[in-house]
């Protein structure tokens, strides 16, 4: 491993470049600021152009030519969570792995690719187009910063993000986020809650959940540290601490003595979610598609206060395959919360990606895949949702490999240094491929 490159990852995993409070200059916070400038700085010192686009994104580009192909990376992690054997933000190096947030979700990936680019450099190799590594802030938010940058910034004619998985990623499921919620009243006699807290992102499978009671001079908190991590595209890898917690309520014979409202809520997550990562209680039917099946992770639960309302809010994950219109799957939980008495709203929405399998993009890159391989590369769907479905012409490409756990927004994330290794070939061939020798 080339120590200049472990040096350099070892310092970018450091940054704890979480969604940060909103700055002037910092829109998704300083410490997402502070990633992408080292980033940034990081592409000058190799000779690269490197630009800042409103503090949102950025770029670092090498090449001449009239079009550009690029490579799409993002520098925000999801927060570390807890079960980590390690610091989370460091490089800890161990049994020929790498772990660290961001390993493998998205700061690894960058760096392979920013080395792959300098080999290029150095060795000399011209290209027809430009090559463009594309570095966004706010992948695992909403992303923001895609949108900002498309606002006045060139397009590629083709682009790979190095965020899923290999071999090539044909298609993604549409991706919602829904909050319901119950209004908190102060109801004679009846126990209320004072506060909630599971999860830290909606798009992770909480590992951890603490509800807090109230009557009178009373208190009673239900707590559980117990749940596992997982993707928000795979809940079912995980063990939902929600569904712990709200299972312990249930047991103990205290719902009955709780408000109304929250109540209904409960017997709304007990009935509908407990135990259900698929949707078959919300009538989801256990559709099956060519792109995968329908999931839905209970990613947070929490209090909130706003104009003189308390609620109860429950945020879910909601991915449906490509083929069909989640709107209409979006539709089937909104009337089931209009009977149990509960708010629905859509805090945002992702359309699903379908691309041509014959498309000139997917045919090169699992050439690619296979030649530097030698293993079939036929491509796939997945559950997760990635820049690819914010510019035009653009597909998923690893770093995982068939057949590696996947640790992705999990504890002890990491990534086999000989996959590493591997990988930074792979994309190395596909940048020349796409950018076309001279």
């Amino acid at each position: 491993m080339n120590e200049a490159l472990l040096e350099d990852l070892k310092r970018l995993l450091e940054f704890r470049s979480v969604l940060g409070e909103a700055e002037p200059d910092a829109p998704f916070g300083r410490e997402i600021k502070n990633t992408l400038n080292f980033a940034l700085d990081l592409g000058r010192k190799m000779g690269f152009k490197a630009v800042n686009t409103d503090d949102c994104a950025g770029y670092i580009e090498y090449g001449e030519g009239e079009e550009m192909i690029a490579v799409l990376c993002h520098l925000d992690v999801v927060p570390a969570g807890s079960g980590w054997s390690c610091e989370p933000f460091a490089l800890t190096i161990k049994d020929g792995k790498m772990y660290g947030r961001g390993i493998m979700d998205d700061k690894g990936p960058f760096m392979m690719c920013l080395y792959a680019m300098k080999e290029i450099k150095e060795q000399g190799l011209k290209t027809k187009r430009r090559i463009r590594i594309i570095l966004g802030t706010d992948e695992e938010s909403g992303c923001r910063d895609m949108e900002k940058y498309c606002e006045s910034e060139e397009i590629p004619v083709m682009a790979f993000t190095p965020d899923a998985d290999f071999p090539v990623i044909y298609s993604e499921k549409s991706i919602s986020v829904v909050k319901i919620s119950a209004e908190l009243c102060d109801v004679p006699e009846c126990w209320k809650v004072e506060y909630a807290k599971a999860g830290d992102v909606v798009n992770k499978v909480p590992d951890f959940a603490e509800i807090g009671f109230s009557n009178g001079e009373n208190k009673k908190v239900f707590r559980t540290f117990d749940g596992v991590s997982a993707h928000g595209s795979t809940p079912e890898q995980g063990k939902n601490a929600i569904d712990i917690i709200v299972g312990e309520i249930l047991d103990s014979g205290f719902i009955e003595v709780l408000e109304p409202n929250v109540k209904a809520m409960l017997r709304f997550y007990e009935k509908h979610l407990m135990d259900d990562t698929g949707g078959i209680s919300m009538n989801f039917n256990g559709d099956k598609f060519e792109t995968g099946l329908p999931t839905v992770n209970a990613g947070m639960l929490e209090t909130e206060q706003g104009r003189g309302i308390r609620k109860l809010t429950l945020k879910l994950d909601v991915r449906i395959p490509a083929e069909k219109n989640h709107e209409d799957y979006l539709k089937k939980i909104e009337n089931i919360c209009d009977k149990s008495g509960l708010e629905f709203s859509v805090e945002r929405s992702k359309d699903g990606l379908l691309i041509d399998r014959e498309s000139e993009l997917v045919k090169i890159l699992s050439d690619v895949y296979g030649s530097e391989t030698g293993e079939e590369a036929n491509p796939i769907a997945i559950g997760g949702g990635t820049y690819a479905k914010k510019l035009p012409n653009t597909v998923a490409f690893g770093p995982l490999f068939p057949g590696r756990k996947d640790t992705i927004h999990q504890a002890d994330e990491c990534f086999e240094i000989d996959d590493f290794i591997k990988c930074k070939k792979i994309y190395k061939k596909a940048m020349l491929e796409l950018a076309a020798l001279v």
